[in-house]
């Protein structure tokens, strides 16, 4: 690949009067120079582009000269010109320098014969040359060759000669000022900073591209009045001349997207998927450095599975001949489905065993011999036992001595909080007795005893016949401070008095819907603190609120001010609820589990998959599904129900379910249900998930964490109806396996939580349809 030279000539004043002065060719002729140079754009080296602005004739010619001489067969040149153009006699164009002379035009203009004539002794295969000035169109007869007519351009790739004009050969190229620029140079500019003229989407703008992009443009804003031109010489296939930072960066969006999937999918197992992805990453981008190992690391995982899914089918077939117990065989199969990295020492021998068994290196009753020798437990010696107990003596010794030391510090720091509020009321009290006693003071200070009142009585009465007249005064003052505190609050309750809240409005936009449908509240008040509505709680002083109510509801919205006053208004949405269907009943029951214990039928006991009160319980790894199947009962026609709840979950957004119509764990088909209302048939088959009915809403799916919904499903040949809680949900057709299928249950964890979401299944039943 060659270099990409570029000239670039922009004149706004000339010396001869008989020119218009313009105001934006040199302006353009700028923007055009700093996106070449961008290297996210026209990826042009600085050096190898020249800018020439307001120059003479010479000086241009020489630069259009040396530019085309000096580059190569494989290099691209750039040519564009913002400025005056006129016609000589003859009708051929000529492009005005500083210098140029109306009445001189051949002597003093850049003649495009000339032009063309530098072209032609270039070595250069690769040339486009843009003219933004008036009657550029008119350059047609210079560059059009015998063969090419105008608008015969097409694709142009890797070589070619093009000419771009900004106008026909009789118009003139217009400037506006509320763009500051030339109409023609607008778009040009905006074509390739916006990348907007990427019509295909690849992340490259070609010539084509370009011009398509400025000639729509251009006439739309022109009203027809100006009308870009092109030519093409020697052309074959297309010259691109940018990048689109635009489509660029959404195509690096996208390939980071799907490299992401790719992983995703690899971790989920869904390994054909996975490696769909990854080949969609190629063709985005055949050089992509992360695809190819991606898809190796798919392919051998794709191998691994292969033989570990031939070893199991091998190992279920010592189980389905009885060779070999459901318990061992659930055991294995979990330690088979493991990574080998997270096999404690037991289970690598464990897997040992399977291997030497399935290579025919040991006989099928010494594996079962060796199996339950190892699966035996080391009797506990008397000293392990003893010191175990004595560990355990000192762990509640250790325990109790804590509980002690932390009923004394308690003890003791509620005794000196009682000193404390004691010594709190003591002082008050001193205090009281203080004051008191000034006041009495005061008080004797402004009523003084006269000596005849002390001549009346004895000494020792004075204080018993004087305390009345004393108490009166007393009590006086103390009326009056009451009286002034009383007139105090009034006034403050009246000053500081909140005015009541009001509700402007309060309305359903659908006061009646069908059962699943929706209503949006609406509402505004005035002067309240504090808004609720019933069944919703708090909420915004005024806004919306989506309800989805399953039967007729009354809302009530209670604005409440900061002094506790309150106004409520209420509206009802009506719930029309469609007559139930009658369900088709079953009397034979071909299987039942109550979960009292684990079938081995289901599986090992594991951190997985284990029964407790009734319930089969399912906690997916992070990221990860789930699924156990019950390998001991083939159905064909079957009438099945199951009871499911999702005990705890960060995520309800994720499902689980009923599996059916299983012919193993490769291929299965399964209904899932969500924690939010939504349910959905899947079938794994081929290591991808298919869709038989895509995900979709139901209103009769009780939501949350800790519910329990009843889903029911009955198959008749290759059709199956999905119930949920006795509501029909949808019907759909399927490939059932030829001999019957086993049923199975599964659930999902996100990938975005800390905890694994926990699904409890109970009451299974299938019945004779």
């Amino acid at each position: 690949m060659g270099k990409k030279k570029a000239l670039v000539i922009g004149i706004n004043e000339y010396e001869d009067t008989g020119f218009d002065q313009l105001k934006y060719a040199e302006k353009d002729a700028k923007a055009i120079y700093d996106i070449l140079v961008n290297q996210d754009i026209g990826e042009f080296a600085k050096e190898d582009v020249v800018l020439l602005t307001g120059k003479p004739k010479s000086e241009v010619e020489e630069n259009l000269e040396i530019t085309l001489n000096e580059a190569k067969r494989d290099d691209l040149v750039f040519i564009y010109f913002a400025g005056h153009g006129k016609l000589d006699k003859s009708a051929n164009l000529c492009l005005a320098a500083r210098n140029t002379k109306t009445d001189r035009l051949l002597a003093t203009s850049i003649h495009l014969e000339h032009i063309r004539r530098i072209i032609d002794q270039s070595d250069c295969k690769r040339i486009v040359f843009i003219i933004d000035s008036c009657f550029s169109g008119a350059a047609g007869q210079s560059f059009r060759s015998g063969d090419v007519p105008a608008e015969s351009f097409e694709q142009i790739s890797g070589q070619g000669k093009v000419i771009i004009s900004a106008s026909q050969a009789f118009e003139r190229a217009r400037e506006r000022d509320d763009i500051g620029h030339g109409i023609f140079t607008y778009n040009l500019v905006k074509g390739l900073e916006e990348g907007e003229a990427d019509h295909d989407g690849d992340g490259y703008i070609s010539v084509e591209e370009l011009y398509k992009y400025i000639s729509k443009n251009v006439k739309a804003e022109t009203k027809g009045q100006q009308v870009p031109m092109k030519w093409g010489i020697d052309e074959k296939g297309e010259i691109v001349i940018a990048k689109s930072i635009k489509t660029l960066e959404k195509k690096r969006l996208e390939i980071e997207s799907l490299s992401s999937r790719a992983k995703e999918l690899e971790n989920q197992g869904r390994l054909d998927e996975a490696l769909d992805a990854w080949n969609n990453v190629l063709e985005l981008d055949p050089k992509n450095m992360e695809a190819p190992q991606g898809i190796k690391q798919v392919e051998d995982a794709r191998k691994k599975r292969a033989e570990l899914e031939a070893k199991i089918d091998m190992l279920f077939d010592y189980y389905k001949k009885g060779s070999i117990p459901g318990t061992i065989y659930n055991k294995a199969f979990g330690i088979m489905r493991n990574p080998h990295s997270s096999l404690s020492d037991k289970e690598g021998i464990f897997t040992r065993l399977v291997e030497d068994l399935l290579n025919n290196n040991l006989s099928v009753e010494n594996f079962v011999l060796s199996w339950n020798l190892i699966e035996k437990p080391e009797p506990e010696t008397d000293i392990e036992r003893l010191k175990g107990e004595r560990e355990a003596e000192q762990l509640e010794q250790e325990r109790m001595e804590r509980e002690i030391k932390d009923k004394a510090a308690r003890e003791e720091a509620e005794r000196k909080e009682q000193e404390k509020i004691v010594k709190q009321e003591s002082v008050k009290t001193q205090e009281e007795k203080k004051v008191q006693a000034e006041r009495i003071m005061k008080e004797e200070e402004r009523y003084p005893i006269h000596e005849e009142e002390l001549k009346v009585q004895p000494k020792k009465d004075i204080p018993v016949l004087d305390e009345p007249r004393k108490l009166t005064r007393i009590f006086a003052g103390v009326g009056v401070i009451l009286l002034i505190i009383a007139a105090v609050i009034i006034y403050k309750k009246v000053i500081s008095s909140s005015p009541s809240p009001e509700i402007a409005y309060f309305i359903a936009n659908s006061t009646r819907i069908e059962k699943g449908g929706s209503s949006t509240l609406e509402w505004r008040t005035s002067n309240a603190s504090e808004v609720q509505i019933s069944g919703i709680g708090k909420v915004s002083l005024s806004g919306t609120q989506t309800v989805n109510p399953q039967e007729t509801t009354n809302y009530a919205l209670i604005a409440r001010n900061e002094e506790n006053k309150t106004v409520e208004r209420t509206v009802t949405v009506e719930v029309n609820v469609p007559p139930t269907k009658e369900l088709p009943e079953s009397s034979q029951i071909l299987f039942q589990d109550n979960f009292a214990t684990l079938d081995p039928a289901w599986g090992a006991h594991s951190s997985n998959l284990s029964v407790q009160n009734g319930k089969l319980i399912l906690q997916p790894e992070l990221n990860n599904s789930f699924t156990a199947l019950n390998q001991a009962n083939l159905f064909e026609d079957m009438d099945v129900r199951v009871n499911v709840s999702i005990a705890k979950s960060d995520n309800t957004n994720y499902g689980g379910g009923l599996v059916f119509w299983a012919m193993d764990y490769k291929d299965y088909y399964y209904l899932l249900v969500s924690g939010d209302g939504w349910f959905a048939v899947k079938h794994w088959t081929n290591s991808r998930v298919l869709d038989p009915v895509p995900w979709r809403q139901s209103a009769a799916l009780k939501k949350g964490v800790g519910v329990s919904n009843q889903l029911r499903l009955v198959t008749k040949g290759n059709q199956a109806t999905v119930y949920i809680n006795d509501a029909e949900a949808v019907t759909f057709k399927g490939q059932p396996p030829k001999d019957g299928g086993f049923i199975g249950l599964t659930g999902n964890s996100p990938p975005d939580v800390q905890n694994k979401t926990i699904w409890e299944f109970s009451e299974l039943k299938v019945m004779k349809p």
